[in-house]
């Protein structure tokens, strides 16, 4: 039998064209196995259901006269994070989670420190530039608050 004719057979053609797709499967279920991938969260799913919780402390928040400001400034490397001044600021208490979407290992998770101007500064020259989420939650009294800001460290 010729070879090209061999080749050129219909049948051949299907055998290489399946043991073609059955590789690519094999190879690219492998390569997804190996594939590092980030949650958001490792308890997301029960995250999810207290979400309610999370919507009336946002909603708490945004109902505060002056808010909650939370701003970068580039030529000190440091976010600044500014408090409702008629609150008691000793009663202050609560955590910030710096969170880097793009890498996980990045994330940080300091203890609110209000200092008797009503303000914290979060030095930022260990932290690598681009983008990061600020996310505060926080309690003063019995009501709890949160507040999230995206900032880009240059």
């Amino acid at each position: 039998m010729n070879i090209k004719k061999w080749l050129g057979h219909w049948g051949f053609r299907m055998a290489v064209l399946y043991t073609s797709f059955v590789l690519f499967l094999a190879g690219f279920a492998i390569f997804s196995m190996f594939f590092p991938f980030d949650l958001v969260a490792k308890d997301y799913y029960e995250q999810d259901l207290k979400y309610q919780q999370q919507i009336d402390r946002i909603q708490r928040t945004r109902a505060l006269p002056g808010g909650l400001k939370c701003t970068y400034n580039p030529e000190r490397d440091v976010i600044l994070i500014t408090y409702p001044a008629y609150l008691d600021q000793e009663q202050i208490r609560g955590e910030i989670t710096l969170f880097r979407p793009a890498n996980a290992a990045y994330d940080r998770t300091i203890p609110v420190d209000v200092n008797s101007e009503g303000t914290q500064r979060i030095d930022t020259t260990h932290l690598p530039k681009g983008l990061w989420r600020v996310k505060i939650l926080w309690q003063a009294g019995e009501d709890e608050y949160y507040n999230e800001e995206v900032v880009v460290l240059q």
